[in-house]
């Protein structure tokens, strides 16, 4: 008899359910790091964000603000990205600029450990983090990416199989980056990618289909 298909996708959206309500049974999902599951997840956290009561959306939205706003030196962002591939025991981190002019693109690559289904609504809320716990991370406490921000209107995180972006309550799917020679390998590295430009005009809001 054949073994009942798993249904990657569905599992991905349960487990984002458990995340968003900071189930226990969360810190026991083992991510099978398929692009279905994945997709589950990011689809999961995005409807549970949007469906979020009205006030609690505009307290995210003043965090957010907040920790953009903080009185930290102009790079703290990357700074913050930096100690977290130490975090994540990253033996090489790689920072490149790519196009020029108003399209130019900021490329922070770290070949530390990939982020996890555990970790999306983390990177996407401020001051929401995985390493509260433990006094030994140094990229603790939540802001990294939203301090990012102060020189950025769009960071997109690249961790095969996750490739999405966060905005607010928001996560956005992005396609998937193309390896880049001698600079990204998608099967080893974690890539963030700091775009300018207007928000929305690109955005690709996860679709629940």
């Amino acid at each position: 008899m054949d073994e009942p298909q798993v249904d990657l996708y569905e599992q991905g959206r349960e487990a984002a359910l458990l995340i968003w309500n900071d189930d226990p049974a969360a810190a026991s999902i083992d991510d099978p790091r398929d692009p279905e599951f994945s997709s589950g997840v990011l689809v999961g956290l995005s409807l549970a964000m949007a469906r979020a009561p009205g006030l609690m959306r505009k307290v995210v939205r003043h965090a957010a603000a907040a920790a953009e706003d903080l009185n930290v030196e102009a790079f703290q962002g990357i700074v913050e990205v930096l100690q977290n591939a130490d975090d994540l025991n990253a033996t090489n981190v790689r920072i490149a600029l790519r196009g020029g002019n108003a399209e130019r693109q900021l490329l922070i690559v770290h070949d530390g450990s990939p982020v996890s289904c555990h970790h999306v609504l983390a990177m996407t809320l401020p001051y929401l983090t995985t390493k509260s716990d433990d006094a030994e991370q140094k990229g603790r406490f939540g802001i990294g990416l939203k301090t990012l921000r102060r020189i950025s209107t769009r960071v997109a995180i690249h961790s095969a199989p996750y490739h999405f972006s966060a905005q607010g309550l928001d996560v956005v799917a992005e396609p998937v980056a193309e390896p880049i020679p001698f600079f990204y390998d998608p099967a080893v590295d974690t890539m963030l990618v700091r775009t300018p430009g207007i928000k929305g005009a690109t955005d690709r809001p996860v679709s629940p289909d």
